[in-house]
């Protein structure tokens, strides 16, 4: 029986580990840009409100102790605990382009990200999508240009679709003409 159990084990940690290294990046990917945009997208105040509601609304029923568990309270200083990362991604989400199992996804992968729904806090002006796009190219490691991003704002559902446009680095010395006319 032990050894049935062991090698049972052994198997169930073997199919948890192979899918683990593509969940983490994926995770780890969106909080780092959720990071960078929340306080743009008005989205630290109005999740600091929501669990402060959940917290009032709870606390008769769970206890305080639980309550302040389950929805953490902000610290002296504002300091606040991020949302689960379902949370984020409702704020914050990323197209993956389609690639074979059990590869992780990388930052350099990442081409669209949809952000949105922006808050009530959110200051929607034609600066707004700017800083957003120069926010999403720090959060992707990339140094920002203009034009680097493709943008599409859906004003019904308040989105922005954001596309890394790929650029291609042509040299000034290259003679098309001249080749071609050479063959």
């Amino acid at each position: 029986m032990r050894p049935a159990l062991a090698l049972l084990t052994v198997l169930a940690a073997g199919a948890w580990a192979v899918g683990w290294p593509r969940r983490r990046s994926r995770a780890r990917i969106l909080r780092r840009i959720y990071r960078n945009l929340d306080e743009l997208l008005g989205v630290r105040r109005f999740e600091n409100d929501r669990r402060a509601t959940l917290r009032h609304y709870w606390k008769p029923f769970l206890g305080r102790d639980l309550t302040d568990l389950l929805w953490p309270v902000p610290q002296l200083g504002g300091a606040a605990a991020l949302p689960p990362t379902r949370r984020q991604a409702r704020y914050v989400h990323v197209h993956w382009p389609p690639q074979p199992w059990p590869r992780a996804c990388r930052r350099h992968q990442v081409r669209v990200v949809t952000l949105g729904p922006w808050t009530s806090e959110a200051d929607i002006t034609p600066a707004f999508f700017d800083r957003a796009e120069r926010k999403l190219a720090q959060a992707l490691s990339l140094e920002h240009a203009p034009g680097m991003f493709e943008r599409a704002v859906d004003w019904p559902r308040d989105r922005v679709t954001l596309t890394l446009t790929v650029r291609v680095h042509v040299p000034d010395d290259l003679r098309a003409a001249e080749d071609l006319e050479d063959a």
